[in-house]
């Protein structure tokens, strides 16, 4: 049986392909929009799209999606072999083509520009280059020509057949040529300044040509030969040790991290190397691809992100984003294989389970990763391990019951040797358990986890140092996760019972810590403490928390964070922190407790272990691959992403919006289309937008590409939206578009000035009618009045004297008499009455102190020989009232004094009148004999008092006792019924 495993095994470590390790690549084909796999050109305008010529049409990406252009949307020819921008308008695009000539871009429009063919033969243009006057540079198969206002004009030098040509912009004025063998400086065309000699023996050529630093000239040659030319003179050579160059790039000291680097990329890969040092060169590791001519240079591009584009000829554009990141991938033995674990020891060796073993992977001389497999009889393909401090690998066996453990002999830069060590047999320290997970400590102790609890074991002696919980009757269910903290206390974290501190050197239960203490869940799966002393809690569904002192700060999806499960959490030197999680690896600032951009390489696939290796590296296991994280070249792109409103609708119809734009009332409602250009971590940008003149606050960033207002009121507005890419950085400042909404026309100045003046006309002609009705009424009330006065009263004071004449008549009866005295009576009150009426129609008595008279004069008739007081208000009163009021008021005030002239018995009455803010009021009080409310009926008077009151919306309070008198108060406003 053992000779059985022993071939399995020698098999297994035989026949394992070892794959090289990749950079994480993204790759752009036509299913992601591209026209064509085959790449020609690339460049980046000053906007920050990226232009992407291909064999069969040209593609703008802006990082949400490819804009494509070829023939039939204006394109001259579909093969796009150079593409250059405007230095006087940028904006403005040129294209040279394979056999179409030049071809230019402004405001969404292509022209075709007609070239001679004596200049351009069979339409083919290899190179386009504008200078900072505005001439454009062009290369041919017959020579190199210059396009102006002027027209055009070729250059006094001529290539040899089928001579590839290369244009390069060196300086303000200076433009170089390269030409097979011959290096060219221009000032000005037609006449070349000079020519710079290189040497480049019988059958060398020129094979690149680029800008460097500092004014400077790369060139390269067919012998792999790289030349710096310093103010016309060769400065530095040196020779690549792979392949010939075909295309050099140089980025400036300080641009995104770098020192002077040169990129260049040779037809089999590409290298960089220092500028003030080029004989240390670095191959970067991409696999050239299969069926890439050799003769033929595809385009690389670093855009200003830091980026790296390569060009292919039959698979499309790929992108490298973030040269920190490896991939190694772990061979088809492990594929399908979901809990492989992961382990480093302490010289950065990397240690992960595989089918019949283990493989160690270590960084050789030239810090690419290498690996050997260890082939054990115990398989570790989805069984617990790991590397302590003291260089010793613990491997679960493969029926989960015993524990062996490995001294690692080690060698920094080469394979380790494994010595066999000891076995733990889990039955001898818990017959009924299970095996659960284990824990070395500081001590070298190991915590080994049953069903019923854990066990300590001394590791050389075998013996069980102690038992948690020391309590049978209270066990902590399945665990889950263990640390062991610098005070000496164990940390153990439960499947569904929270969290037990426990004092590691007697066993003593310090305190257990569950959801009621302030833990988001009880369901604990990882446990770490950071360099500050810190303890930090992963849950299974609750996301993180924090302990501070005896409290808890916590962070879950409400707040950001990628998920709610953290399975691991380690710490490196920039105050992140780590956490494996059900999405991938996603890292959140210490100090604030916030979540922090997710890197792309890390997230979208299930992580099974991870670690960090001395803040040096980190790394992490996936299904199918090894991704190793190099802290040193960890780029963060400080660029703003550039922001741009792509369409602007209003009410249906499309705008432009690079002026300010006026809108009828009916296009009110509003949709923005907007892109931020961020290439490194497309999918991870975010926008936030306002609407000056509705709000000034910035909306919640979102990933929404597009928003839209619904009736929006006419008035002057401006729409602002700000982009922030993947790392956290917004644009320096937001796109924005205004506008008008014209108000309709009832709404204009000019119709709300002429409807004023109609209105106001109106109500002027309104309110003369009523003055004029007013004056017609009051000369009526005037001659009523004087009819009233001069007709009615001189009737009945003819009634009056013929009465009294009568009644002195001696023949008549003493009935006679009476009836005379009663018809004369009945004359003289009718003339009162009258009298009253006159005055309460005269308009000259419609003041409130006219009004007071009249009462006065009342109630000096109808009290006489009666002691009354009549207290009225000082000064006179102006206010006018109307006939409602005098009226009302008046007969009111004439009842009253007629019940205690006729009824009350009263020897003394109080008139008291007062005016204060607009409010008339009266109040009367006799003391004659009183009466009781409850009691008196309705045919009294009072209700018609209260009734008169009641029209003109005043208030009348009756208040009597038996032998107490009578109070009666009435309060009314001045303008009542005017």
């Amino acid at each position: 049986m053992h000779l059985r495993n022993a071939a399995i095994l020698f098999c297994l470590f035989c026949c394992v392909s070892l794959n090289a390790q990749i950079l994480p690549f993204h790759s752009y084909t036509t299913r992601d929009g591209l026209p064509s796999n085959t790449i020609t050109a690339l460049y980046q305008d000053s906007r920050g799209f990226l232009w992407i010529g291909t064999n069969n049409g040209l593609s703008i990406y802006d990082g949400a999606s490819f804009r494509n252009y070829t023939a039939a949307n204006g394109l001259s020819n579909n093969w796009v072999t150079s593409i250059a921008e405007s230095r006087t308008t940028p904006g403005r695009m040129w294209l040279g083509t394979i056999a179409g000539g030049i071809n230019r871009w402004e405001r969404g429009t292509w022209t075709t520009i007609n070239i001679d063919t004596s200049y351009m033969a069979d339409g083919y243009v290899g190179s386009v280059l504008e200078d900072y006057q505005g001439n454009l540079w062009c290369s041919s198969r017959l020579g190199v020509f210059v396009l102006n206002d002027s027209g055009l004009s070729r250059l006094n030098i001529a290539p040899q057949r089928e001579d590839a040509v290369e244009i390069a912009l060196i300086s303000d004025s200076l433009i170089w040529v390269a030409m097979s063998r011959h290096l060219y400086v221009f000032t000005r065309a037609p006449n070349y300044d000079r020519e710079i000699h290189l040497p480049l023996g019988d059958k060398g050529t020129i094979t690149t040509l680029s800008q460097g630093t500092d004014g400077t000239v790369w060139v390269g040659l067919s012998d792999s030969s790289l030349i710096q030319i310093r103010d016309t003179i060769i400065s530095v050579s040196t020779k690549l040790r792979s392949g010939i160059p075909s295309q050099i790039i140089s980025l400036p000291a300080g641009q995104a991290g770098t020192k002077g680097l040169l990129w260049v990329r040779t037809y089999d890969h590409i290298v960089t190397l220092s500028e003030t040092e080029p004989d240390i060169q670095k191959p970067l590791l991409y696999r050239n691809e299969k069926g890439i001519p050799p003769a033929v240079p595809l385009p690389i591009l670093i855009d200003r992100e830091d980026n790296l584009w390569i060009g292919g000829w039959v698979n499309g554009l790929h992108k490298l984003a973030d040269r920190s990141f490896v991939h190694v991938p772990l061979g088809d033995s492990d594929a399908g294989a979901i809990n492989v674990h992961t382990s480093a020891d302490s010289n950065g060796h990397l240690w992960v389970g595989s089918l019949g073993g283990v493989w160690e992977f270590y960084r050789g001389e030239t810090e690419d990763w290498n690996r050997t497999f260890h082939p054990l009889l115990q398989g570790t393909l989805n069984n617990p391990f790991l590397v302590d401090p003291l260089h010793r690998l613990w491997v679960v066996s493969n029926d989960w019951e015993q524990l062996h453990c490995y001294r690692i002999a080690q060698d920094a830069q080469a394979s380790s040797r494994l010595f066999h060590l000891q076995t733990l047999d889990r039955r001898v320290y818990d017959p009924e358990g299970s095996f659960l997970g284990f824990y070395i400590d500081r001590r070298g102790h190991v915590w080994i986890a049953t069903g019923s609890g854990i066990v300590v074991v001394d590791f050389l002696t075998k013996r069980i140092l102690s038992r948690y919980p020391t309590t049978p009757s209270r066990p902590f269910g399945h665990v889950t996760a263990m640390y062991h903290d610098p005070e000496d206390r164990m940390w153990v974290g439960t499947f569904n019972k929270g969290l037990y501190v426990i004092r590691a050197q007697d066993g003593h239960l310090v305190r257990r810590l569950t959801k009621a203490d302030g833990l988001p869940g009880d369901e604990i799966r990882s446990i770490f403490g950071d360099g500050n002393g810190q303890m930090w809690i992963g849950t299974r569904h609750s996301g993180l928390a924090l302990m501070v002192k005896n409290d808890f700060r916590t962070l879950s999806m409400r707040d950001g964070l990628a998920s709610n499960a953290i399975w691991a959490m380690h710490e490196d030197a920039q105050g992140r922190l780590w956490l494996q999680t059900d999405v991938g690896l996603v890292s959140i600032d210490r100090q604030n407790l916030r979540p922090l951009p997710l890197k792309p390489e890390l997230v979208g696939e299930a992580v099974n272990t991870f670690g960090i290796y001395k803040n040096e590296f980190l790394w992490c296991k996936a299904l199918s691959a090894l991704t190793i994280m190099d802290f040193s070249k960890e780029s963060h792109s400080m660029a703003p992403p550039p922001v741009h409103i792509q369409s602007f609708e209003a009410g249906g119809e499309l705008f432009r919006h690079e002026t300010e734009i006026e809108l009828a009332h009916s296009q009110n409602t509003l949709t923005f289309e907007y892109v931020g250009i961020s290439l490194r971590n497309e999918k991870g940008v975010r926008y936030r937008y306002r609407m000056l003149g509705i709000d000034t606050t910035w909306s919640q960033p979102n990933n929404q590409r597009r928003v839209t207002f619904a009736t929006v009121d006419p008035g002057s507005y401006t729409f602002q939206v700000e982009a922030i890419s993947g790392d956290g950085i917004p644009s320096i400042q937001p796109a924005s578009a205004s506008f008008i909404i014209i108000p309709p026309f009832w709404q204009r100045w000019w119709f709300v000035s002429l409807a004023v003046a109609a209105v106001s006309s109106i109500l002027w002609t309104l309110y003369r009618y009523r003055i004029k009705k007013i004056v017609e009424m009051e000369r009526l009330r005037v001659r009523i009045a004087g009819d009233l006065h001069d007709d009615v009263g001189t009737n009945l004071s003819s009634i009056q004297v013929a009465s009294q004449i009568m009644e002195r008549q001696a023949s008549l009866s003493e009935q006679d008499r009476t009836q005379l005295r009663e018809i004369g009576a009945i004359a003289t009150s009718t003339q009162e009455m009258m009298r009253d009426i006159v005055w309460m129609l005269n308009p000259k008595n419609d003041t409130l102190d006219d009004f007071l008279l009249k009462m006065k004069e009342v109630a000096a008739r109808l009290l006489q020989g009666m002691r009354y007081t009549f207290v009225a208000p000082d000064g006179r009163l102006l206010d006018k009232v109307s006939i409602e009021f005098k009226r009302n008021i008046f007969l009111i005030f004439k009842e009253v004094l007629n019940n205690i002239v006729r009824h009350a018995a009263a020897t003394e009455a109080v008139i008291r009148v007062e005016q204060e803010d607009g409010i008339f009021s009266l109040e009367i009080k006799d003391n004659g004999k009183g009466f009781e409310l409850e009691k008196f009926t309705a045919g009294n008077g009072l209700s018609n008092m209260r009734r008169r009151a009641a029209q003109i919306g005043g208030s009348i309070e009756i208040t009597s006792k038996p032998g107490e008198g009578t109070v009666v108060t009435l309060s009314v406003k001045n303008h009542a019924n005017a």
